[in-house]
């Protein structure tokens, strides 16, 4: 009857009748009440079962709540109101107008006939590759000198915006030009400490230690960490990464401000980029973001993915032909939205009914609406009103208790939806009439699991969920919703899901706010889920009639109350963003909220308070809820701790008779209470990572109906588990001799699926014991891992020899009869087999036998005596992998994809079977020591992939003949340090990556390259004896050429002007390079990197063709003598010169080189020229050191307009400079060491940006320009009004007039100044108001006796260096420098004598400072050595007169303060303070 009526009723709700809501929310709480007393009914059927024979005081049972008599009479009475409820239910749907229809059988579900694209995404890159290519350039563009460059993507929801993130993410140029990615899902609560949080997560998942993720300050340093590096040279260097900030909401300025000094921090500056996702508009302005725009997909791009969807990649001509022209209307009304076309797609698909398809596209109210705020989610709407029965939209709708981006478990997703009792086995298929589900009748069993997965697979072939994960047998094993998609779910689930968190903003709870102390409650009474993600403002709750509660809070505490009715209680971590619905109530107020509740997630107990749940029947907690908050878990169904901070279960638990799903995972509860043996509706267990139980819970076997048993630790493997004949996932199973634990147990699981490993094998007696786990007949068991023991270590196990004892013999024997009678089920698809003492596999694995035909994976691992693999029977697609496999001398005739072996010490040589040399292809073999000839390889005629590593003693590979295999795609040799031969490649026109490294003895790789026309990747790296290169003619798909430390190599082919993709070409540390390739017609190469070629004398002068180019690097070629011609290298953005001695020029123009940014020229002695830098307006840093007869760095720097960083040291010909009156951009000027300048240069006065100032050390210098001096009179000198960090003097004792110091800007806090000329007091006088010093530096003061008095006014002062100062000997001026807590004395006889401590006249002057050096020896000193280096770098930097290098006080790297006369005196300290010399 109700049923009938009910079909009626879900008809007219589709079609918009909403005086029905009521009428179905009253059916669902009598739905709710008769399930809950069937469940009870059936409870006490399974108790009386179990505990008939414990039944032993017949009066004191009478009088319990168990007594049957008294338990019938409840029953009665909840039965016959249930039936008065209906009968009043009925009268009520008549009075609507509810017809009973036909439905006096309820039809199966089926499934969906899947395509080959319903489990995919096939609107992935339907209609976007140009746009994706435009986005990837844009992020890998090094051009863009942005600190960090924000790219937006904005579009209305459902376009694809998150799509187009996804195939960036995933583009092969975006994986190798950043160091790291991060994807994180933002959505409407922008919280930098989560974003920041979630970033550091997506890059440990794998690490052991612990974060503390509320530590924001912790989190953010270590993310630094992750981006710093050790290069080649051993030099700290920081990487660069591409952060993904999907679905962004946030319109407030600071919010951003806050996390983007956070990201600037991270990583590379300005190398690093952040790719977001929005459909505002107003985040690009707030972002400071490019902008780009994405527009809507073409009718035809929707029809292609409709036609994907609903047909496949190979759809019926016919069938196409007749609903090509509606499905057409359909894509036309999509209006260009992706998802939508993508959702409709899946509604339709494999339903080849006309009238299906034109009632969809005559739906001219819901498509009249697509452009409307929530046009989109009514379209979507479509295909969730077309699924074909109830249960698949509970499913669906329960899914919006999860928060948005959340990661679906497929298992635990059934599970739950099995504990929710949305799936019920049943007996009968029936044909069924819905239209799309034209399945034959049938007959046959279905289990909740079949049914969970046909619902999990048809809510992917609708669209509903996406994202799919799967393992490696092809499996689906997670997914996610789109966040449409999950709006989506939250609007069908009819406002019975409340999720709670007051840092986000949403219109869920619009209507349950502001309930003072005794006020009643507008929220709605027919909330069924409920999800807690913060507590503060959570008032009292009565939520009898919850039955789902997710939870991260401790709600236990007199918060929640009333637990009868909970169904699911799960209590694990999650990062989400979901909105605030209920607020201001207090202790005290009387409160509706929604008695109906049945769902609750806690995420925070920050706020939270008491509740009354007793209806709840679905509670997720991450935090202890025992401590007084819930209470009353009586009708809890799903119950989950996992990661929760318990620990103990409290006793009440045992009374939760309804309860179908328990986890108790990675808590801190030291043991399992027996209550929970009484718990036998209880299908699911789950206690993985409870390293603190030490011992089983013994009577598992009285749960009757457990099916899912998870735990990962040998010690908890529960006794007599073979009783539990329902059991379908056991993934460990310990062998043990007590009874009740031997292998036989298994004998009676005959359901098992999944994964199973069986450890302890050597405990099995006889072959008996083994034949009676019967693995032969579990036929869906997947995955089978066989150990036999784990006292046996991988040390333990050496190859037999004649010394052996009779125990090991026995022992051998013994394996291998076990092994032999442990023969699996021939569905299997992957076997491990570890610790196995036998010297020969079993016959059942023998290709005779084909039990092992379905196998996709197998492994050896750890199995020294093993001598041989037989001939195996396997799938097309089998890998085989064998480790620590040390005695292995032959792998026979298999028919075999992928072949693995690694640290098998005694392998000699590997030879496979005809069928393996016809079907293998990937060859990998890892650290085997011994191996000497793979001849084999050669043969292999379909061989893709050789990856050969640590095979020290390797000869040959594959023999005289070249590789047969005409599909060898990459070619990887690592550490083969005896190879001397291998077979050609000549020939290999699939071939797309060699990798050649560390083998010294090879000589050649072949003469002809030429045919490799595929060929992007060729690197050859310390290949000492390779004396020729193959033929690189006509290698037009070239990417990268890499060849590093080939001593002996002479040339590098003749010619690479067909290599016309080529993009990077490095070769370094090749001294017997003497010439090199023609580069003419390179147009798309981008990175000329050569270095330690000193033999090479001339590269070929034409680049005019590479107008790609962006960075030059030559260095270390000291026979260069000619060089590139620069000319029209447009793109060009980067110059390295370096150490090059005989070079004279650096080409004659570089005019045309309009993007160069950084040009640095470094030890190149013979450099008399320096090119014109006329019209380089983009250039940024000049550094020139080191070039002693360079007189000149170009003529005109008055296009220049860009440079902010201009270095010149040791270039002692240099006489003029040129004018720099057009740096208005400056922020660093260095001049020093340059000997031969007269005059300091004209324009200083214009370089208004000045930070950073050094001229020192020009001993020729005698006179100042006429605009500097007449800007003396002007207070703070323009150029000096920003400076922070000044280094002055060391100049011609006949400069006599120079700038006042004392005209310096307040902002100066690093100085040092150097004396020169006389009286030297003066120029130290000058400094005395420069209150914001920190670092201060003193040099050649020969006259100074005494630090003056007024010293004592630098109250900023931390650092205090002094060297040279002869004469110096009081230092009573600095007492009163509080702040002062490091000094370095150097050079300065008398006040070392003086400052000798405790006895010292001056030692009372100098003993409040931490840090004392004095001579390169500490004196005093507090902290670790390293602060050294740290705390004296800024000073350093100025003090250095010697060494020219790159300085990073990251790294705590700084170079030698002094003359070179000190170094050897100073080396101990500086290598005891980690701090490196250039010199």
């Amino acid at each position: 009857m109700v049923r009938g009526v009910l079909q009626d009723a879900e008809e007219k709700k589709v079609t918009g009748h909403s005086d029905l809501q009521p009428w179905l929310k009253e059916l669902g709480n009598i739905v709710d009440e008769a399930d809950n007393v069937v469940d009870e009914i059936a409870y006490e059927h399974l108790r009386y079962k179990v505990a008939q024979k414990q039944m032993w005081k017949k009066v004191s049972y009478f009088f319990t709540l168990s007594n049957p008599l008294a338990f019938r009479l409840k029953i009665a009475n909840r039965i016959k109101d249930l039936n008065l409820d209906l009968a009043s239910l009925n009268d009520w749907a008549t009075g609507l107008g509810l017809q009973h229809r036909l439905a006096n059988r309820l039809p199966e579900h089926v499934g969906i006939q899947q395509t080959n694209s319903s489990l995919g995404d096939p609107w992935m890159v339907v209609g976007r590759d140009k746009k994706v290519l435009e986005i990837v350039q844009l992020l890998i563009d090094s051009s863009n000198d942005q600190p960090l460059l924000v790219v937006s993507i904005v579009g209305m929801g459902g376009i694809g915006k998150t799509t187009m993130a996804k195939l960036v993410y995933n583009n092969e140029l975006i994986e190798k030009h950043f160091y790291k990615k991060m994807w994180v899902c933002v959505s409407e609560n922008f919280d930098e400490k989560k974003i920041l949080a979630m970033m550091l997560k997506s890059l440990i998942t794998n690490e052991k230690g612990h974060v503390n993720f509320e530590d924001k300050e912790a989190v953010v340093q270590k993310l630094k960490e992750k981006f710093v590096q050790k290069n080649s040279s051993e030099e700290i260097e920081e990487k660069n990464y591409l952060l993904i900030l999907d679905d962004v909401w946030n319109e407030e300025q600071l919010k951003w401000d806050n996390l983007k000094k956070c990201l600037l921090g991270i990583g590379k500056r300005g190398g690093s980029r952040v790719l977001v996702t929005t459909r505002i508009k107003k985040v690009d302005s707030i972002m400071g973001a490019k902008h780009m725009h994405l527009d809507k997909l073409t009718k035809e791009d929707c029809w292609s993915i409709i036609r994907l969807k609903a047909f496949g990649n190979s759809p019926n001509s016919l069938e196409l032909e007749e609903l090509e022209s509606i499905g057409r209307n359909i894509a036309e009304k999509c209006k260009g939205v992706a998802l939508v076309a993508n959702v409709v797609g899946g509604t339709l698909c494999n339903n080849i009914n006309k009238d299906y398809w034109t009632s969809i596209r005559d739906d001219k109210e819901v498509w009249d609406s697509i452009e409307n705020a929530d046009g989109v989610l009514r379209v979507l709407q479509l295909s969730f009103d077309r699924l074909p029965i109830p249960a698949l939209k509970q499913c669906f709708a329960f899914c919006s208790i999860f928060p948005k981006d959340f990661v679906m478990e497929k298992e635990m997703l059934i599970q739950l939806w099995m504990g929710e009792g949305y799936l019920q086995p049943s007996r009968k298929s029936y044909k069924m009439e819905d239209i799309g589900y034209l399945q034959p009748f049938r007959k046959s069993y279905k289990e909740m699991e079949d049914i969970g997965g046909k619902y999990f697979n048809d809510l992917f072939s609708y669209s509903l969920f996406q994202d799919a994960v799967k393992d490696s047998y092809g499996n689906i094993i997670s997914c996610k919703m789109h966040d449409l998609i999950h709006d989506l779910a939250q609007f069908v689930s009819e406002s019975q899901t409340l999720i709670w968190d007051r840092s986000s903003s949403s219109d869920t709870l619009a209507d349950i706010q502001h309930l003072e102390d005794g006020s009643s409650s507008d929220i709605p009474s027919n909330i069924r889920h409920l999800n807690l993600i913060s507590e503060e403002g959570m008032p009292k709750m009565e939520i009898g009639k919850l039955r789902t509660l997710f939870s991260r809070v401790d709600v236990f505490q007199n918060k929640l109350r009333n637990f009868i009715k909970v169904r699911v209680l799960s209590f694990c971590d999650a990062n989400v963003d979901i909105p605030a619905d209920i607020q201001h109530l207090e202790d005290g107020s009387s409160s509706d909220i929604p008695l109906d509740i049945r769902h609750l997630n806690l995420i925070s107990e920050e706020g939270m308070p008491k509740m009354e749940i007793g209806e709840l029947c679905t509670i997720f907690s991450q935090v202890d809820v025992f401590q007084n908050k819930l209470r009353n878990f009586i009708k809890v169904r799903v119950l989950s701790f996992y990661g929760a901070d318990i620990d103990e279960l409290p006793a009440f638990l045992g009374k939760m008779k309804h309860l179908r799903f328990l986890d108790v995972s990675q808590t801190r509860i030291k043991e399992l209470p027996k209550f929970i043996t009484k718990l036998y509706h209880l299908r699911t267990f789950r206690f993985l990572d409870c390293w603190r139980i030490k011992r089983p819970l013994e009577g598992i076997w009285k749960l009757v109906n457990l099916r899912h048993i998870y735990f990962n630790q040998q010690p908890l493997m529960p006794a007599r588990i073979g009783r539990l004949t329902y059991l379908r996932t056991l993934q460990l199973f310990a062998v043990g001799q007590q009874k009740g634990r031997q292998i036989e147990e298994l004998g009676c699981l005959s359901q098992l699926r999944g994964k199973l490993e069986i450890c302890n094998l050597d405990m099995v007696r006889h072959k008996k014991e083994a034949m009676g786990a019967g693995l032969s007949k579990k036929a869906t068991i997947q995955e089978l891992q066989l150990v036999f023991g784990k006292k046996r270590t991988i040390q333990d196990r050496q190859s037999p020899s004649s010394e052996e004892s009779s125990g090991s013999e026995g022992r051998c024997k013994h394996d291998e009869d076990i092994l032999e009678d442990l023969q699996p089920h021939s569905n299997l698809k992957g076997l491990t087999i570890e610790r196995y003492c036998g010297k020969s596999c079993p016959s059942w694995m023998l290709e005779t036998k084909n039990f092992l035909k379905n196998l996709m994976f197998m492994t050896f691992f750890a199995c020294p005596w093993l001598e041989s693999i037989p001939s195996l029977s396997l799938s097309k697609e089998a890998k085989v992998e064998i480790n620590y496999c040390k005695n292995l001398k032959s792998i026979a005739d298999s028919s075999l994809q992928k072949l693995i072996i690694k640290k098998c010490e005694e392998l000699v040589g590997v030879e496979v079977g005809q069928a393996a040399m016809k079907s293998l292809k990937e060859v990998h073999i890892k650290n085997c020591g011994k191996l000497e000839n793979l001849s084999m390889i050669s043969k292999l005629q379909s061989l893709e992939v050789l990856e050969l590593q640590q095979c020290t003693e390797l000869k040959m590979i594959g023999d005289d003949a070249p590789f047969t295999s005409t599909c060898l795609q990459e070619l990887n040799i690592k550490n083969c340090y005896s190879l001397m031969s291998m077979s050609s490649v000549d020939g290999l026109s699939s071939l797309q990556k060699i990798a050649i490294i560390c083998c010294g003895q090879l000589k050649s790789i072949g003469e002809d390259l030429s045919t490799a026309t595929c060929l992007k990747e060729l690197t050859i790296w310390s290949c000492d004896g390779l004396m020729s290169f193959p033929n690189l003619h006509g290698l037009s798909s070239l990417q990268k050429i890499e060849i590093i430390d080939c001593g002996q190599l002479k040339s590098i082919g003749k010619d690479l002007s067909t290599a016309t993709c080529l993009k990077e070409l490095t070769i370094w540390s090749c001294d017997g390079l003497m010439s090199f390739p023609n580069l003419h017609g390179l147009s798309s190469l981008q990175k000329i990197e050569i270095g330690a070629c000193r033999q090479l004398k001339s590269i070929r002068k034409d680049l005019s063709t590479a107008t790609c180019l962006k960075k030059l690097t030559i260095t270390k070629c000291n026979g260069l003598m000619s060089f590139l011609n620069l000319h029209g290298l447009s793109s060009l953005q980067k110059i390295e010169i370096g150490w090059c001695g005989q070079l004279k020029s650096i080409g004659e123009d570089l005019s045309t080189a309009t993007c160069l940014k950084e040009l640095t020229v470094k030890e190149c002695n013979g450099l008399m020229s320096f090119p014109n830098l006329h019209g380089l307006s983009s250039l940024q840093k000049i550094e020139i050191g080191w070039c002693g007869q360079l007189k000149s760095i170009g003529e005109d720097f008055s296009t220049v307009t860009c440079l902010k960083e201009l270095t010149v040291s040791w270039c002692n010909s240099l006489m003029s400079f040129p004018n720099l009156h057009a740096l208005s951009s400056l922020q660093t000027l260095s001049i020093r060491d340059c000997g031969g300048l007269r005059s300091l240069p004209s324009g200083l006065p214009s370089c208004t940006a000045l930070e950073e100032l050094d001229i020192s050390n020009c001993d020729n210098l005698i006179s100042i320009p006429d605009d500097l001096r007449r800007s003396w009179s002007t207070p703070n000198l323009a150029c000096l009004a920003r400076l922070k960090r000044l280094t002055i003097g060391g100049f011609s004792t006949k400069l006599k007039e120079f700038p006042d110091l004392g005209l310096i800007g307040s902002h100066l806090e690093v100085l040092t100044l150097i004396a020169w000329g006389e009286p030297r007091e003066r120029l130290l006088d000058q400094i005395q108001h420069l209150t914001a010093l920190k670092f201060l530096g003193i040099r050649d003061f020969d006259g100074l006796e005494a630090l003056p008095n007024w010293f004592g006014n630098l109250s900023s002062l931390q650092t205090l260096g002094i060297s040279n100062c002869k004469s110096l000997k009081h230092m009573k001026a600095i007492r009163c420098i509080s702040k002062l807590e490091s000094l370095d004395i150097h050079g300065c006889p008398e006040l070392k004598e003086r400052c000798t401590r405790r006895s010292g006249s001056e030692w009372d002057s100098i003993s409040h400072i931490r840090n004392i050096l004095i001579d390169s020896r500490w004196i005093q000193r507090e902290g670790a050595p390293i602060e050294f280096a740290a705390l004296f770098f800024p000073l350093l930097k100025q003090l250095c007169c010697c060494t020219f290098c790159p300085i990073s006080a990251a790294t705590c790297c700084t170079i030698l303060p002094f003359c070179d006369s000190n170094i050897t005196a100073l080396m101990p300290l500086l290598q005891q303070n980690s701090i490196k010399v250039y010199h």
